[in-house]
């Protein structure tokens, strides 16, 4: 929120106007004068330092050998939040033509059987936005939410699974939990992002990874050379302890205070 008013793929916004931004931000500095966004991208504002927050904890990795049974082909783990572009765009044309090619498709988490009644009162409706008629006619299950201990064990139930972000946080670059959550499962995952982006988070091993553009090809050939791509999951795992772990964010916490 600590941003001017930006707007992505002309739906997703983090202000709908500049007099609710101006309240956001008169309250931050009134709390502070200093700011640490969860974000790559560094910052015009003095005031303002990037800082990453959320890291990788290799005990949470999941062996192997202690992983749940897999139940998809493809899993989607999360909730239906300004998703729809590149669900509806990317994703969905994409399994319609691999359809007959691959097992079960699932999606886990809120709203993906419908807009929730109360969202359009609210002005939220893009938000909420589901194609619930193209999952039945692919045969997707939708699955309720779990909790967040057991996201990365739900994700391991899946052969390949795919990692999304909400547009406005991937156009600010902001890192969350699950950029790291992915990689802790027993699974391939496959990234809805830039190359570029891919590589600065994961090192060079991340752009093999990536969706943009050819889904299709890729979750295909993930399902198909499965040994493959655990071998690039490794080399991603290691570029995460070097560059992202939790005593590395410490380091950086202390550097950014001692400044």
């Amino acid at each position: 929120m600590y941003n001017p008013i930006v707007v992505v793929d002309g739906y997703d916004r983090n202000y709908r106007s500049e007099e609710e931004r101006a309240e956001w931000i008169g309250l931050y500095d009134a709390l502070a004068d200093r700011i640490l966004k969860s974000t790559l991208a560094p910052s015009d504002d003095p005031r303002v330092t990037a800082l990453p927050f959320f890291g990788f904890n290799t005990a949470l990795v999941v062996p192997p050998a202690m992983a749940p049974p897999k139940q998809y082909d493809i899993l989607y783990v999360g909730h239906n939040w300004w998703r729809w572009k590149e669900v509806t765009e990317e994703l969905l044309p994409a399994f319609e033509q691999i359809r007959t090619q691959v097992g079960e498709i699932g999606f886990v988490g809120l709203w993906w059987d419908g807009t929730p009644e109360w969202a359009k009162p609210i002005g939220l409706e893009p938000a909420y936005r589901a194609e619930t008629e193209a999952f039945r006619r692919l045969g997707i299950r939708i699955e309720p939410p779990v909790p967040y201990t057991e996201v990365i064990r739900k994700m391991s139930t899946g052969r390949v699974n795919i990692f999304a972000q909400r547009p406005f946080l991937r156009h600010v670059r902001y890192l969350t939990q699950r950029y790291f959550e992915e990689f802790c499962a027993d699974t391939i995952p496959l990234l809805m992002l830039h190359p570029d982006l891919a590589e600065a988070v994961y090192g060079p091993a991340g752009r093999e990874l990536t969706l943009p553009g050819r889904v299709a090809e890729k979750v295909l050939d993930a399902l198909r050379r499965p040994d493959h791509y655990r071998g690039v999951v490794e080399q991603v795992r290691h570029h995460l302890l070097i560059h992202h772990s939790y005593r590395r964010r410490v380091e950086e916490l202390v550097t950014a205070l001692a400044d």
